[in-house]
C-alpha cells in the first residue's frame, strides 16, 4: 500500500512506438509512468536492460526487498481497447508472472465500454434501416441535422418564431443543438433529447423553410450566364474595330 499520494501537472508526453511492438509499446508506457511517479511492473528480461529498474522495483523506501515484508503488491491498471493498451496489458501479465507476490489486474474503462455499447445501438439501427431499403444511416443523418441546424441557427430561430411563435422559439430554437461526435457515441443521446422536446413535426416545418430560403438566396446569388455570340455577331464587331 502507499502511504500517501500526490499530483503531478505536467505537459502529455505523446510518443509513437516505430516498430509497434508489444516490448516497444510497453518500454514507452514505462517510461512515461516513471515520468509520473507511478509504480510499475517490472521490465521484460529480453531485449530491454532492466538492472537499474529491477533494483528501484523490489526496493522501498527503507531499501529493503519487498520479500522481507510478506506483502503483496497489486498493480491495477484501467485503460481503453486499445491495441496498445492491449499489447501493454500482455506484456505486463507476463512479466509479474514470475513474482509470486505480485499481482497485476487489468481493467477496462467504463466511459469506454459504455461508448461500445451505444455503438452497436447504433449499428442496430443502420441494419434494420438497410434492410427497410433506406437510404439513410442513423448517426450521420443526425450529424448532417445539427450540422444545418447550428450554421443557420439564426435563420432557424426567426423561422420558428414567425410558425410557432416567439415564445415556442425561446423555448426550443434559442440555443443550440448539441452536437453528436463519432467516437463519442454517448453524446448522441443530448442530441435526442433535444429532438424529442423540440417536437420532430414543428423541427421539419421550420428547417424546410430555412433549407428552401437558402436555396432561393444561392440561384439569385449565381451569375447569369451571357449570351453566346454567333458567326455573325462576330463578324459585324471584328468590322467596327
Amino acid at each position: 500500500m502507499v502511504p500517501s499520494m500526490s499530483r503531478k501537472k505536467m505537459f502529455a508526453d505523446l510518443q509513437c512506438v516505430h516498430d509497434k511492438s508489444a516490448r516497444g509499446t510497453f518500454a514507452l508506457l514505462d517510461k512515461q509512468l516513471k515520468s509520473v511517479g507511478c509504480p510499475r511492473p517490472p521490465l521484460p528480461t529480453v531485449g530491454i536492460d532492466q538492472d537499474q529498474h529491477q533494483d528501484e522495483f523490489e526496493r522501498d523506501d527503507d531499501s529493503q526487498p519487498i520479500e522481507d515484508f510478506r506483502c503483496l503488491r497489486s498493480f491495477l491498471y484501467t485503460s481503453d481497447g486499445g491495441a496498445d493498451q492491449v499489447r501493454y496489458k500482455k506484456v505486463a501479465a507476463h512479466c509479474i508472472a514470475g513474482f509470486p507476490l505480485m499481482l497485476f489486474v487489468a481493467v477496462s474503462c467504463a466511459m469506454h465500454n459504455c461508448q461500445l455499447v451505444v455503438k452497436s445501438g447504433i449499428n442496430t439501427i443502420d441494419v434494420w434501416a438497410k434492410e427497410q431499403h433506406k437510404t439513410w444511416r442513423y448517426f450521420s443523418s443526425l450529424a448532417k441535422l445539427v450540422h444545418i441546424w447550428r450554421d443557420y441557427a439564426k435563420a432557424i430561430y426567426d423561422h420558428w418564431a414567425v410558425v410557432h411563435g416567439a415564445t415556442s422559439a425561446q423555448q426550443h430554437a434559442r440555443t443550440l443543438i448539441p452536437k453528436c461526435i463519432a467516437g463519442r457515441w454517448g453524446s448522441i443521446a443530448g442530441t435526442e433529447q433535444r429532438l424529442a422536446f423540440s417536437g420532430h413535426e414543428q423541427i421539419q416545418i421550420v428547417l424546410q423553410k430555412v433549407i428552401k430560403g437558402k436555396r432561393r438566396a444561392l440561384r439569385r446569388a449565381r451569375p447569369r450566364p451571357r449570351p453566346a455570340l454567333d458567326a455573325a455577331a462576330i463578324a459585324d464587331v471584328e468590322q467596327v474595330r
